[in-house]
């Protein structure tokens, strides 16, 4: 998303700051505008000074670096506030926007906010893509004043309500943030029509980790094969965040008798051609805020199913253009995999109502049309 915001917000200069380790595949796809400028910061952060499981240490060593991790979080943090005040100021910005995840999300976004926000003249923004997380007990006053400083003289937006009343609830924010849904361009009307073999193609998007819970629609196409409806293929496309989370869904897949069933095609640049080769996009992850491949599968005309988590209810509606399914229910799942698998008219009547729906309250226009007000551009 933050992309394609680069490309698309009306800015007559733009500096992309990013931390010297990121991954910019995604971020900087495709052609950058002349107008961007691609700065990198060599902050050290704090899962680089936490301890590594992949690396084993002596117990001494281990707890010696796991008190650093947590004795330096908030000096780092104070330390990167004037860190950030020096380039933004250097920078000469009149509008500064963190691009978090969830909340607290990256450690240096909200650093990053609070330090364009003591400058004067310059407009503090803070978007906020997934839910909030508690406050740890351990760092409950310092993560307490940063909440406040952020909510007070920042402005929030957020990509979905679910997130918005998330930050209020678990977070205590007192503002209304600004609810602005991603959007995408107007493409993929070819993927409108299904394949006319029986059976059921299924996608999965997203990168291989705890939370995007591959797992669940594993075991889900395992009980559907048992049942008896064994023409069903799954194509998984995303890589691994390093946590083995790739591994364990292949030697799953293996052991519940499915891996036949199922493909991993890894990092794909353009998803586009998935959507057209499938019929129904599922979504298991834990949490979200508003993700990216429904609406991508919505803009295809596929039908959707996915867990009930962030805003995933503000995109599929339950019965009209997809279904909603518990966290890790995963036989519940296997329901409604089977219904759509006997049911191609159903197929094509969600995928119909979610490009509509796409078409009414997600397109690239309504989302860049609202950034442009709310940034006063």
């Amino acid at each position: 998303m933050a992309n394609i915001l680069i490309k698309k917000l009306p800015f007559s200069r733009l500096t992309v700051m990013v931390n010297r380790a990121d991954d910019t595949r995604i971020l900087l796809a495709g052609e950058v505008p002349e107008y961007v400028a691609v700065q990198r910061y060599g902050l050290v952060t704090i899962p680089e000074l936490a301890p590594s499981a992949d690396k084993p240490l002596g117990q001494f060593w281990w707890l010696f670096q796991k008190a650093l991790s947590l004795l330096a979080r908030y000096p780092l943090f104070l330390f990167s506030i004037f860190y950030f005040m020096w380039r933004i100021r250097r920078i000469g910005a009149s509008i500064f926007i963190a691009n978090n995840g969830g909340y607290p999300g990256g450690f240096y976004c909200r650093s990053a906010t609070i330090a364009a926000s003591l400058l004067p003249g310059v407009e503090s923004f803070h978007i906020v893509h997934s839910m909030a997380v508690p406050r740890p007990r351990t760092f409950a006053p310092m993560e307490w004043l940063i909440d406040r400083l952020i909510d007070r003289r920042s402005r929030v937006i957020t990509v979905c309500r679910a997130a918005g009343e998330c930050l209020k609830a678990i977070r205590g924010f007192k503002q209304d943030a600004e609810v602005i849904y991603n959007g995408l361009m107007p493409e993929a009307r070819r993927c409108l029509t299904l394949n006319e073999a029986k059976g059921l193609r299924v996608l999965n998007v997203g990168y291989f980790d705890y939370n995007k819970n591959q797992v669940m629609l594993l075991r889900s196409i395992a009980e559907l094969v048992a049942r008896g409806k064994r023409d069903v293929k799954v194509v998984f496309a995303g890589t691994d965040t390093g946590d083995g989370s790739l591994e364990r869904c292949v030697n799953i897949a293996k052991g519940l008798g499915i891996f036949e069933n199922v493909a991993f095609a890894g990092f794909v640049e353009d998803v586009l051609p998935l959507y057209a080769e499938a019929e129904l996009l599922v979504s298991c992850s834990y949490c979200e805020g508003l993700p990216m491949s429904i609406l991508e599968a919505m803009r295809a005309g596929r039908a959707v199913v996915s867990t009930n988590v962030g805003g995933a209810s503000e995109l599929v509606c339950h019965g009209e253009n997809g279904y909603l399914v518990a966290v890790d229910d995963h036989f519940a799942l296997a329901d409604l995999l089977e219904r759509l698998y006997d049911n191609r008219d159903l197929l094509a009547s969600f995928g119909n109502a979610g490009r509509e729906r796409y078409e009414q309250l997600f397109s690239l226009d309504q989302m860049v049309s609202r950034y442009v007000s709310v940034l006063g551009l």
